[in-house]
């Protein structure tokens, strides 16, 4: 197996060429830190952003990671409950305790920066939003007026 590390200098500053999208309030009113370097959590919102205000399916999220992102084959049988702790926080194999326990204290980013809509996931995040136009007019546009175009919206 091959190391993708070639010094203990890069190990130790591995995280540190790392950017931060900070102060990211969910749902529930908590602040985050995303990281904004193509990991699965910020592509995967990324690409139910550019769904717009249609939204994604469960099902569409989950095919994505599979075949985008890993590069598989998704069947719906084998892939059913994958990436269900990224996307929900609540593993396939959870089981409510209660009757009344409609709504679990999901921690994924699901349910804290989007919102069921007519059975479809949309990005509701202002400030994730903000980010994904500005990735997308950053080629465009210089980071000044990016800014400015951000604190309008």
């Amino acid at each position: 197996m091959e190391r993708n590390i070639k010094s203990y200098q890069q190990f130790i500053n591995e995280n540190r060429n790392k950017k931060w999208l900070d102060d990211v309030t969910d749902n529930r009113g908590h602040i985050n830190k995303i990281m904004t370097a193509d990991t699965v959590r910020i592509k995967t919102l990324e690409f139910i952003y550019k769904s717009g205000k249609n939204g994604r399916s469960y099902t569409d999220i989950v095919r994505f990671i599979v075949e985008e992102l890993n590069g598989k084959t998704y069947h719906h049988t084998v892939n059913r409950g994958n990436y269900s702790g990224l996307l929900t926080g609540v593993p396939s194999s959870y089981r409510r305790t209660t009757q009344n326990d409609h709504a679990p204290m999901a921690t994924g980013i699901l349910y804290k920066y989007c919102e069921k809509i007519k059975n479809k996931w949309v990005l509701v995040n202002d400030k994730l939003i903000n980010h994904f136009i500005s990735r997308e007019l950053g080629s465009f546009i210089p980071k000044d007026d990016l800014d400015i175009i951000g604190d309008l919206l």
